[in-house]
């Protein structure tokens, strides 16, 4: 019964996810995982392996929990040291793993889906190589809008409305 879907399909933000990182020259990284059993959490971790074209493990946190976060991604970095990126798979997790790889000394780059101003300014400052961003506010305006035409004029997409993935990185974060 819905009119519309606007938004991003997550497999396919992490088919994209992993053929940036592999584009930068990454061939081993690890996935932060904050909250094990979400379908759209699953999806883009099973999208970023094959966009990678390799195994990425998975490490289960408790995202509710900043320390567990920041030890969870000492502990990946400790056990798979020639790791070449961390994928956080939202700006929380995100903020403490950019803490554990520059308290480990590790030269693991990071990289994530989902913004806040922090990951943005990561981000501008090259200490966060991407993040995704799904355009939260394209995603409302624009469901608004079809709603709108669709009460007035029986108006709606045909299709989905993809509204990312939109890669930022350190030339368009200063921007977003």
């Amino acid at each position: 019964g819905a009119i519309t879907y606007i938004g991003q399909t997550e497999r396919n933000a992490g088919v994209r996810a992993g053929e940036r990182l592999a584009e930068a020259g990454i061939t081993n990284a690890v996935v932060i995982n904050h909250q094990q059993g979400q379908l759209t959490l699953e999806l883009r971790i099973e999208g970023l392996s094959e966009g990678l074209g390799s195994e990425v493990p998975s490490v289960a946190v408790d995202g509710s929990n900043p320390t567990e976060i920041r030890n969870g991604v000492a502990s990946a970095l400790q056990q798979n040291p020639d790791v070449e990126a961390v994928m956080t798979l939202g700006p929380g997790a995100a903020e403490q793993a950019l803490t554990a790889i520059q308290e480990a000394g590790s030269s693991a780059r990071l990289a994530t889906f989902d913004i806040s101003p922090f990951v943005l300014e990561a981000v501008q400052n090259g200490d966060i190589l991407f993040a995704i961003d799904q355009q939260m506010y394209l995603q409302t305006y624009l469901s608004v809008v079809s709603l709108v035409t669709w009460a007035q004029y029986r108006l709606a997409p045909v299709s989905a409305v993809p509204s990312g993935p939109l890669f930022v990185d350190a030339d368009s974060a200063a921007e977003i």
